[in-house]
């Protein structure tokens, strides 16, 4: 790419070197959540993950989850959003029996629109009794890809 420079390990980069600097690709972080167990009824968060992104870069955002549920049949949706707005369902529209367990799995591309640092969450609902996630069950990750 043109206009770019490189870097090599060592080097110190300031906040003003982002634009000039061409950084390698890789994961930007990771989290699980909940922290404790959580029974999720409405709509609520259970991962939330800041992260620095810059102006025309691609991530790749994966969002997972697995859980069980409790009491009555219900139907878990989980949503993957970006800066507020949901891009994309890991569990959605299957109905779960009491005591069944639920396990979902989705990705999804974003192209940054502007150097800053964007929200991304995993929230769940479910439409009857609860969705019962064990800590740490559920996870959100963001690596840069392009």
């Amino acid at each position: 790419m043109s206009g770019y420079k490189s870097w090599s390990s060592g080097d110190i980069l300031t906040a003003s070197d982002v634009n000039t600097y061409l950084m390698a690709g890789g994961l930007m972080a990771a989290t699980t959540g909940p922290s404790s167990q959580t029974d999720y009824s409405a709509l609520a968060t259970v991962v939330t993950q800041d992260v620095a992104l810059v102006n025309g870069r691609n991530y790749l955002v994966t969002g997972t989850i697995v859980g069980t549920q409790i009491t009555n049949v219900g139907t878990p949706t989980v949503k993957i959003l970006i800066a507020g707005t949901e891009v994309c369902r890991p569990m959605t529209g299957g109905s779960l029996n009491t005591s069944q367990t639920g396990s979902g799995s989705a990705s999804w591309v974003y192209t940054a629109v502007a150097t800053s640092t964007i929200t991304f969450l995993l929230n769940c609902q479910d439409t009857a009794s609860a969705f019962r996630v064990a800590a740490n069950a559920a996870q959100i990750a963001v690596i840069q890809i392009g």
